[in-house]
């Protein structure tokens, strides 16, 4: 007996033989390949967890090597501190001067007057001074110029207590370059000009002055003595 199919139920029964046809292509065709690149994947990635594990060692030895090569702050050498020059000490870059040579001619250090504990002695009367240790002269003596009437330099014995070695007064505005302050009063050894008399400082020339205040240092005696004759 032979069953007659309409158009209708003829296409759609086409239509589920090409579906499973398909269906048996895809599941022959696909699954093996998909399995392929899984393990190709899992084969990928072990490789690079091999080489990743190779690598790693390697990295580190080179960190190794390079903190070997680097010193720890504990190795490395350490710098010494320099301290501030301030202008209350010395100029560590200048060496004291000890001597300018000879007294000026006719000119005898009258030691008689100048007590030995002194350091600095000022002869005002002969506009003459100098630097001693146990009343042995060490330095000098040489000349200088004083206080003008009416600011005259005090004379007795005085402490170095303050140097500044770019001071301006703070009364007159003028620089005091190498000031070695020996009195209350603000009384100081400082380059100065010798042409005519001071507002009581102690005037001295640039090399005197910087020597001075290198062999000057606080607590050093100043044996003021004599009068002014100008």
């Amino acid at each position: 007996m032979v069953t007659t199919i309409g158009p209708h139920a003829a296409h759609r029964l086409a239509r589920s033989v090409i579906a499973l046809a398909l269906g048996a292509a895809l599941l022959a065709g696909c699954s093996p390949a998909t399995t392929k690149s899984t393990a190709q994947a899992s084969s990928s990635a072990t490789s690079e967890a091999a080489g990743s594990a190779r690598s790693g060692p390697a990295k580190s030895t080179d960190a190794q090597a390079s903190n070997a090569e680097s010193p720890t702050p504990a190795e490395a050498p350490a710098t010494t501190a320099q301290p501030p020059v301030t202008s209350y000490s010395a100029d560590p870059s200048v060496a004291p001067v000890v001597n300018l040579g000879p007294p000026p001619a006719g000119y005898v250090t009258p030691r008689a007057d100048c007590p030995t504990e002194a350091k600095a002695c000022v002869d005002l009367t002969n506009n003459m001074t100098w630097l001693q240790v146990d009343g042995a002269v060490i330095f000098g003596p040489v000349q200088h110029i004083a206080g003008r009437p009416g600011y005259r330099t005090e004379p007795g014995m005085h402490k170095v207590f303050w140097k500044n070695i770019d001071h301006v007064s703070s009364i007159f505005g003028t620089p005091m370059p190498y000031a070695v302050f020996f009195t209350a009063s603000g009384m100081a050894f400082h380059e100065g000009a010798l042409s005519e008399p001071s507002h009581g400082c102690v005037h001295l020339t640039h090399d005197i002055a910087l020597a001075y205040w290198n062999n000057l240092q606080s607590g050093d005696e100043v044996y003021v003595f004599g009068e002014a004759q100008y």
